[in-house]
């Protein structure tokens, strides 16, 4: 393995260090795999790009994106490859599945709450109904029963409770006065 400064800086070696080690002392072992589809693709012509998990010279683990090829000088066959630390991207994608999954979750339950709720105000509905019809029905007897002897407004409040706007009750409005 050879090395530039940035090389150097991400692995925590020195230039000369790197150049004693090879590929698998700088990919944990669970990634060893990777180095051998780099080495499959570059010696098919192909480029490569693929991510794995690296290890510094302390031991510490971050990830990688690798791009690469194989590059022939003077007779000799190399691997180039360009190394980026996706470390903060890795964290970031997994604190958005995080996220998404809580979201999720939530929407579910959302979605769950509000079908309770419907429930709830479809039997509440049909459970005022028959109150309702009780009231305009004694309504409607009282106007029957008194109708000469109620003056104009009587009336016109038996009229009201007979023939209410029931959608304007059930959410909690009153009918005006006249």
């Amino acid at each position: 393995v050879a090395g530039n400064a940035a090389a150097s800086q991400m692995y925590g070696y020195t230039e000369d260090e790197l150049v004693g080690l090879q590929s698998r002392d700088l990919v944990h072992p669970d990634h060893h795999d990777v180095i051998e589809l780099f080495k499959r693709d570059a010696g098919q012509g192909r480029e490569f790009r693929g991510q794995a998990v690296s290890l510094r010279k302390d031991g510490s683990s971050f990830y990688i994106e690798a791009r690469g090829t194989a590059i022939g000088i003077d007779g000799r066959e190399y691997a180039l490859a360009v190394l980026r630390d996706i470390t903060d991207r890795k964290k970031a994608e997994a604190d958005l599945e995080r996220v998404n999954g809580e979201l999720q979750r939530t929407v579910h339950e959302l979605q769950r709450s509000n079908q309770e709720l419907r429930a709830f105000a479809h039997i509440a509905a049909h459970d005022l109904k028959a109150p309702l019809r009780g009231v305009s029905h004694l309504a409607e007897w009282i106007a029957q029963d008194c109708g000469g002897k109620i003056d104009k407004q009587g009336r016109e409040h038996l009229r009201l409770i007979r023939e209410p706007d029931r959608q304007s009750l059930v959410q909690g409005h009153t009918p005006s006065r006249p």
